[in-house]
């Protein structure tokens, strides 16, 4: 009898963390690495274009601004706009070749 109310006494009295205070999973030290290496080279591989095509590549990708929210921000036509993202698309492609 002793030993079922104690089992019944701790087992009404379980500590429990809240699910907001557990820490999260953190990634593994390799995949850290290799993502911060690939955000390296994106950015010289960003910073090889031309200033207009880099603009639309971060306003498209980065802001999530479609290609015609883009043409009237910065204040060129659609088609235009539509050029340049292809042409830079093309760019980086080249240079991840290389």
């Amino acid at each position: 009898i002793s030993r079922n109310i104690l089992t019944d006494y701790y087992r009404t009295r379980k500590l429990t963390v809240p699910l907001e205070m557990c820490e999260p999973v953190t990634e593994d030290i390799t995949e850290q690495l290799i993502r911060t290496e690939m955000l390296s080279e994106l950015a010289k591989s960003l910073d090889a274009l031309p200033e207009k095509h880099k603009e639309i590549i971060v306003l498209h990708y980065y802001a999530g601004l479609s290609l015609t929210e883009i043409s009237v921000k910065i204040g060129i036509s659609y088609s235009l706009t539509k050029r340049y993202h292809k042409s830079a698309l093309m760019k980086l492609r080249e240079l991840e070749v290389k």
